[in-house]
C-alpha cells in the first residue's frame, strides 16, 4: 500500500509541476483567490444566519411587548370602568339621599305652615 501511496503523490507532485510550467504562478494565485473568496463568503453566511437570528429576537421581543401593553391597557380601561361604575352609584346614592332629604324637610315646612297658618286663624 506504500507503494501505491507514493505513485499518487509522485502522479500530483508531476501535476502540480506541469501545472507551474504551463501557468505559473497564476494557478497559485487563482486557488488561492478562490479559497478567499470562499472564505468570505462562508464568513457573510455566518453573518447572515447571526443577522436573522437577532431579528427574529428582537421581533419576538417586540411581539411580547405588544401584546403586554394591548393586555395592561385593557385591564386599565376595566379599571377605569369600574371606578367610573363605582362613582355613578355613589353619585345616584347621594343623589337619592339628598332627594329624600329635601323631602323630608318639605314635609317639615309644610307642617310648620300648618302650625303658623292655625296659629294665626286663633
Amino acid at each position: 500500500m506504500s507503494k501505491e501511496n507514493a505513485n499518487v503523490n509522485k502522479s500530483l507532485d508531476d501535476v502540480d509541476s506541469i501545472r507551474k510550467i504551463l501557468f505559473g504562478d497564476q494557478a497559485t494565485q487563482i486557488e488561492d483567490r478562490f479559497n478567499s473568496i470562499e472564505t468570505s463568503i462562508n464568513q457573510l453566511r455566518s453573518e447572515n444566519r447571526n443577522l436573522r437570528q437577532a431579528l427574529e429576537a428582537e421581533s419576538t421581543i417586540r411581539k411580547q411587548a405588544l401584546e403586554a401593553e394591548s393586555t395592561m391597557r385593557q385591564q386599565a380601561n376595566g379599571d377605569l370602568n369600574n371606578l367610573i361604575q363605582a362613582l355613578e352609584d355613589k353619585l345616584k346614592a347621594r343623589d337619592a339621599t339628598q332627594t329624600s332629604m329635601v323631602n323630608a324637610l318639605q314635609q317639615v315646612l309644610d307642617q310648620y305652615k300648618k302650625k303658623v297658618e292655625s296659629l294665626n286663624k286663633s
